[in-house]
This record gives structure tokens, C-alpha cells and sequence, in this order.
């Protein structure tokens, strides 16, 4: 990533200097993310793993449809794109990228995991900070890391998870392992001699993996002596073949060097969605009825999921807000244990970069081409993916016989957010570089200028207007719901206009720069 002539001193960004179109566009995202959010403010959490409610009908019934086809996903891709972007930003922005901004990004990122843990405890349990901040500090340390740093990660990450009692902790080692690969891959083309030649480091890294997963799992189900299904078999291979085509890919393909962290992300973002939708398209074609063991499964996991739906909407709609906040904490700490989604951010980071070192994020204008081409493959594969999964696989598990046939569905409508959030960022681009499209979208920078301050209050009107401790309008229909959203955010981009004409920034984000800075 090029690295301008002359950089200005690290430090926050005055607003004269902010990009109005990235401003649009965390303003367009924070309209999706509230969207899909209200949904988790009217639905118990856990039942979501079910898919679209069983009980709508109607227009809420159609209203549920479209945001599930054309909103959710796809904006908490769009809003890690940008968190991304920022980053690429900060560091091109940076004299060196060395121990100064380490330290300015670092303790950055620390008061957003601070803000997260009060969001997710205090306010509401669906928050993106946390997973933001500990992706963060992995991407930190791919970009600027060192061997020993990665090593003391991972044994930090070892004692955590025995000192808590908790493997989950240890699923970060596959993040770490990630950071590590896509920091070696970005950074430089580091070499070793064996055989009497050179060989390229993370290329042969990634071969070495491709093909000792096949054989390593072999191993352990022959030792073991458990029986595997044809469907893990097909996993296994083709997440091995997966990764001997991103060994070629980072042989092959290295040049030009900033697209990299396009490649690694594309790839780490859909590698495992890919091999576990091959596997499953294998398994629900396969003319074997479920054993008794997957049934088993089955019928307590729908078990659990009704035990957890009742005791969330029990608290959530008729408990005290001391009640609330013990929930969400045992939810903070499940899912602060184990990396989650953390992986899927960090991939979106890496596009993100790709963003701003192409030029495309900072100066759309001269990049119109990639910007057209970019939206129309995003749109169109993102679309046929979405809609062509949606219309032949269920959107609904409601029975054990469902369950193969969802889980695909839900994969594929993974797979196909990201392409389409590609397409939905250009086309904003686009629209940006005519005269009526910068007046209808110029109302939304306000807003992203005041991005954080923005979702952490929608958190706040939702869960106050919703929840059994505030006004109770617990299980608004679908399609009010949307009503309601519009509403919110129309008030919140006039007060966001009105604060701007007297304030620099939004009030979190005054202190957020006023920690890590000194001055905001």
C-alpha cells in the first residue's frame, strides 16, 4: 500500500479534510444496520436461528422477505468494509507505521472494546463493537506485527482458555492463524532455500495445509475409529483443494501487490461457506436418512432453542432492567469466548484496504470503470446467489427434515451478501459523481459523520421503546417495524445535521478521539 509523500501527523481527521462519500456511506450502512437490528429488539434472539419468523403473514410477511433478501447481511458487511477503510486510512495517514501509531491504534482500539463491553452489558446484546475491536487487534498485528508477537498471542490465548476452562477461547487461534498468513502474504515475499532452491513462504505454508488437512483428519477418524460421513469427507476435500488454489493464488497472483488484501479477503471469507455448502448440498441429496445420533441432536437443539426464546422473552418483555443486564452479560461472555463472526470481519477488513490502497475509496471519480464493473458483478452475483437460493430452499426451519435444507440456504444467503454489499457500496459511489445523486445522498453524511454517536443511540431509543423495563412495545409486526426505522432515522439525521452546526464532532465521538489523542 503506497504511502503518501507527505503524510500528515497522526492524529484525528479535521473535518475539512473528511471524505463526504465515505461519510454517506457509514450513513446509508447505519440505515441497513437498523433495519436488520429491530428485528432482535421484537424477537427473542435465540429463535433467529430458525430464519424468518414462522408466524408473519401478509405485508409483514413481505416486509420480513425484503429486508431478509436485500438487508440483512449485507450491511454489517457494508459497515465492516468501512471500519476497514478507516484503518487503511489512519495508516496511510501515519509518518511511519511504526511504534506511534501501534500505540495510537491500539489504545484506539481498546476504548472501542470498552464501549462494546458497555453497549453489549448495559444496553443491548446484539453489539458489533466487541467482535470490531478484537478483529482489530488481529488485523493489527498482521499488518505490524512480529513473529514473537504472534507467538505471545497464541499462548496468551492457550492460557486464557485453561485458566477460564473455556476451549471456545481457542477458536481465536484460527483467527491468529489467519492474521498471520494474510500479514505474510501482504507484507512481502519472504523466502526460504530447501532442496537447493528458494521457495516462497506463504505459498508453501498454504500447500502444506491444503494438503496435510485431508490427511491429518484421516488419521484422526482411523485412530479414533469414528465413523465419518460422506458429507465431512467432501468438507475435508474441498477445503484442502480450497487451500492449494489460494497457495497458487498467492504464487501466481502477487502482483499488483495491493489488490492482496482483496484476494486473502474474498477468499477467507467464503473458503469455509463454500466447502460447508458442497458438503451439505451432498448431504441433504444423499438418499441416507438421518441417524439416530443426528436426531438426537436435532430435537435437543430445537429443545434448547424454545428453552432459550422463553426465558429471553420472559426477561426481555416483563423483567426488571437488572434482570436484562444479567442476561446480556452471560450473552457478552458466550460470545466474547470464541471467535465467532471475528473471522468473517477480519476478511471484510482486508477488503476494506483494498478500498483505499486501490484509490477507489479516496478518489472515486478516477476509478469509474472498476467502480461500474465492481457494481455490476456485485449486484448481479449477489442477486442470483440470494434470490436463487431463497426461492428453491426453505427460509424456515421448522421441522428436523428442514434442517440440511436451511443450513444450506442460510450458507449460500452468506455467500451472496458479500458480493451484493460490494454492490451496494459502488453503486453509492456512482450516484455520488452526478449532481442529483450527491444532493439526495449529501443528507446521509451527517449522519456517518456521527456514526458511533448514531448506533449506540439507535440502541438506546430501540431497547427503551421495546423492552418490558421502557415503554414495552415488545413484538411490533414486521412491517411497522420498518415504519418505525425510517421514522428513527429520519430524527436521527436532522439532529445530526443540527449538532454538526455547532459541534466538530458527534458527542462519542468527542471522547473517543479526546482518549485516544488527548484532544479531539
Amino acid at each position: 500500500m503506497s504511502t503518501p509523500a507527505a503524510p500528515a501527523p497522526a492524529g484525528p481527521t479535521p473535518p475539512r479534510q473528511r471524505l463526504p462519500w465515505i461519510d454517506a456511506l457509514r450513513g446509508f450502512a447505519l440505515l441497513g444496520i437498523l433495519l436488520m437490528n429491530v428485528e432482535l429488539f421484537n424477537r427473542a434472539y435465540a429463535s433467529l436461528s430458525v430464519g424468518l419468523d414462522p408466524a408473519s403473514t401478509g405485508i409483514d410477511r413481505g416486509a420480513d422477505l425484503l429486508i431478509y433478501l436485500l438487508v440483512r447481511t449485507k450491511f454489517w458487511i457494508l459497515f465492516s468494509l468501512l471500519f476497514g477503510m478507516g484503518f487503511a486510512m489512519m495508516l496511510e495517514r501515519a509518518p511511519v507505521a511504526g511504534r506511534g501509531f501501534v500505540r495510537t491504534y491500539l489504545r484506539r482500539t481498546l476504548l472501542l472494546l470498552l464501549f462494546g463491553v458497555i453497549h453489549g452489558i448495559l444496553i443491548w446484546e446484539g453489539d458489533i463493537l466487541t467482535g470490531y475491536a478484537f478483529t482489530a487487534l488481529f488485523l493489527l498485528l498482521a499488518l505490524l506485527g512480529r513473529l514473537r508477537d504472534g507467538l505471545l498471542a497464541a499462548a496468551a490465548l492457550v492460557l486464557l482458555a485453561l485458566l477460564f476452562r473455556n476451549p471456545g477461547v481457542l477458536s481465536y487461534l484460527a483467527l491468529l492463524l489467519m492474521a498471520g498468513l494474510s500479514g505474510l502474504y501482504i507484507r512481502g515475499d519472504l523466502r526460504f532455500r530447501r532442496l537447493g532452491r528458494e521457495w516462497l513462504l506463504t505459498p508453501s505454508l498454504l500447500a502444506a495445509l491444503g494438503l496435510l488437512l485431508p490427511i491429518g483428519v484421516s488419521i484422526v477418524a482411523l485412530a479414533t475409529g469414528s465413523p465419518s460421513e460422506i458429507s465431512d469427507f467432501v468438507f475435508v476435500i474441498v477445503l484442502g483443494f480450497e487451500f492449494l488454489l489460494l497457495a497458487w493464488m498467492a504464487w501466481k497472483r502477487r502482483e499488483p501487490a495491493e489488490r492482496r488484501p482483496l484476494q486473502f479477503g474474498v477468499a477467507w471469507f467464503s473458503i469455509f461457506m463454500i466447502a460447508a455448502a458442497l458438503a451439505g448440498a451432498v448431504k441433504l441429496h444423499s438418499s441416507a436418512p438421518p441417524t439416530a445420533q443426528e436426531q438426537q441432536r436435532a430435537e435437543q437443539r430445537d429443545r434448547d432453542v424454545q428453552e432459550n426464546s422463553a426465558r429471553q422473552i420472559r426477561v426481555l418483555t416483563s423483567g426488571s432492567y437488572a434482570e436484562a443486564v444479567a442476561l446480556r452479560a452471560e450473552s457478552w461472555i458466550e460470545d466474547a469466548a470464541h471467535a465467532g463472526w471475528t473471522t468473517s470481519y477480519f476478511a471484510v477488513f482486508l477488503i476494506g484496504m483494498w478500498l483505499v490502497g486501490s484509490g477507489i475509496a479516496m478518489q472515486p471519480e478516477r476509478h469509474l470503470a472498476e467502480l461500474r464493473w465492481l457494481c455490476g458483478i456485485g449486484l448481479t452475483l449477489g442477486l442470483l446467489v440470494t434470490l436463487g437460493s431463497a426461492s428453491v430452499l426453505p427460509l424456515t426451519r421448522v421441522a428436523e427434515a428442514d434442517d440440511e435444507a436451511f443450513r444450506l440456504q442460510n450458507l449460500l444467503h452468506q455467500l451472496g451478501a458479500l458480493p451484493l454489499a460490494l454492490g451496494y457500496l459502488s453503486l453509492v459511489l456512482l450516484a455520488w459523481q452526478s449532481a442529483a445523486g450527491k444532493a439526495c445522498l449529501s443528507w446521509l453524511a451527517p449522519v456517518g459523520r456521527m456514526a458511533l454517536t448514531n448506533y449506540l443511540l439507535q440502541s438506546i431509543v430501540c431497547s427503551l421503546f421495546f423492552y418490558g423495563y421502557g415503554l414495552g412495545h415488545w413484538g411490533m409486526p414486521r412491517a411497522q417495524q420498518a415504519v418505525f426505522c425510517f421514522a428513527l432515522f429520519g430524527a436521527q439525521v436532522i439532529l445530526s445535521a443540527a449538532w454538526l452546526r455547532y459541534f466538530r464532532f458527534g458527542p462519542m465521538e468527542w471522547v473517543w478521539r479526546r482518549l485516544t489523542y488527548g484532544r479531539a
